[in-house]
């Protein structure tokens, strides 16, 4: 499985748009989450929960930012990445998404 980090078109997610120093400068990592038991658990009246949940989490602490979470289904989240209206994707995704094309992937983590 394999969690989309960065929005670019290379093999490695290169942070073209200084995201990462926005994120640490306002300290909110926007994060989309799409349902994909066990890589993304939502539940209603829950934060979301799951592997890739936990990666997110710590890669905001990582950055001294919180996580805003922002549900969608995988395209939608796709767009919005694409757009910068959420910076990172957690959607159980593979690469055998459609998203593959039009966003890096980080490297497998399992």
């Amino acid at each position: 499985m394999l969690t989309v980090l960065l929005a670019g078109g290379c093999q490695i997610p290169q942070d073209t748009d200084g995201t990462v120093d926005r994120v640490k400068r306002e300290r909110v990592l926007r994060a989309g989450v799409s349902q994909s038991d066990p890589w993304v658990v939502l539940e209603d009246g829950r934060p979301p929960a799951g592997a890739e949940v936990r990666l997110i989490e710590d890669f905001a602490r990582g950055l001294g930012a919180r996580v805003e979470w922002v549900e969608g289904s995988e395209q939608e989240l796709g767009d919005a990445l694409k757009e910068g209206s959420v910076d990172v994707l957690a959607a159980g995704l593979t690469s055998k998404s459609q998203l593959k094309k039009e966003v890096a992937f980080t490297r497998p983590y399992l």
